[in-house]
């Protein structure tokens, strides 16, 4: 078990509280090591991934993203097969820390995500078309 913690401070750093939001630490396995390597080629080339060294750590980061929106902290987990069609976590949290609930959402890998009213917005680029499609979810 580990624990993201979140410092709120104010223009001069001074702190103002602080969130402790305990979280399951995922392990990165031989196959999810595999996984992202495999995916880099893909994007990049082998070419490419032979000027790194990758190194991976023994377990995925706490959070991978979060976002602020409507008196509402929105704190993204990461995905434990990043190439699935799996959900991911989501916590909603109030402002002054307190988890309001455990969601899931849609796993993708777009860079260009929202979230309104309860509502997650995310653009995927269609290849196929040549087109971004718009994609909402409800956070529920």
């Amino acid at each position: 078990m580990g624990l993201i913690k979140i410092l709120y401070v104010n223009k001069n750093g001074a702190r103002l509280c602080e969130i402790n939001l305990p979280y399951n630490k995922i392990e990165i396995t031989d196959s999810a090591k595999q996984s992202y390597t495999d995916r880099f080629i893909s994007w990049h080339g082998k070419k490419i991934l032979n000027l790194y060294s990758p190194v991976f750590p023994d377990y995925f980061p706490a959070y991978i993203d979060f976002k602020i929106a409507g008196n509402r902290i929105y704190v993204f987990a990461p995905v434990k097969q990043p190439t699935s069609d799996k959900y991911q976590d989501i916590y909603v949290l109030g402002l002054d820390g307190k988890l309001l609930k455990k969601s899931s959402i849609s796993y993708n890998t777009s860079m260009c995500f929202d979230i309104q009213n309860s509502k997650y917005y995310y653009l995927i680029d269609n290849e196929n078309t040549e087109t971004w499609d718009l994609h909402i979810e409800d956070i529920k």
